[in-house]
């Protein structure tokens, strides 16, 4: 398991920083769905790859990422998504 999760992360941080690009580009031009469909694909499979490697706190995170951008609606604007993408790390701890 510790091999499976360690691509997940991997390729995980791969795709978010190709997409940090497209979602800036979005911002630029929300009319752009392409970018936008590519987003919510990302969200997608990181939310189903939480699920099967038994990880529910990024999995709620992930999960709060599209619900806190209105959903795959026609109703997400930049505003929405750049509020759904500001998270806060938590403080680390022992």
């Amino acid at each position: 398991m510790d091999d499976l999760l360690q691509e997940f992360i991997a390729e995980t941080r791969e795709t978010l920083e190709a997409l940090s690009g497209e979602i800036v580009a979005w911002e630029a031009h929300p009319a752009d769905r392409a970018r936008l469909d590519a987003f919510f694909r990302f969200v997608h499979t990181v939310k189903g790859s939480c699920v099967f490697l038994d990880l529910p706190r990024l999995g709620r995170l992930s999960h709060g990422s599209t619900r806190g951008a209105g959903g795959h609606t026609p109703s997400i604007n930049p505003p929405r998504m750049t509020r759904s993408l500001s998270v806060r790390r938590a403080p680390s701890g022992p």
